[in-house]
């Protein structure tokens, strides 16, 4: 539950982050608001799919050393 909540606070870090240096570069919808929202949700899932295993890696090898 730990690796699951750490994941998910650095995802939304990440994701901010990186909407922030690149911007709204895919085209999800026509309204401008709700395309910068989706961008940072899809940043958000990207960040999270790399940084899941990373934070699993790390946890189970804290614990096994």
């Amino acid at each position: 539950m730990a690796a699951l909540i750490l994941s998910v606070a650095a995802s939304v870090v990440i994701g901010a982050l990186i909407w922030l240096i690149v911007g709204p570069r895919l085209k999800l919808n026509e309204e401008p608001v709700q395309n910068e929202v989706l961008n940072v949700l899809c940043y958000m899932g990207i960040a999270f799919v790399v940084v899941f295993p990373l934070v699993i890696f790390v946890l189970s090898d804290s614990f096994f050393r």
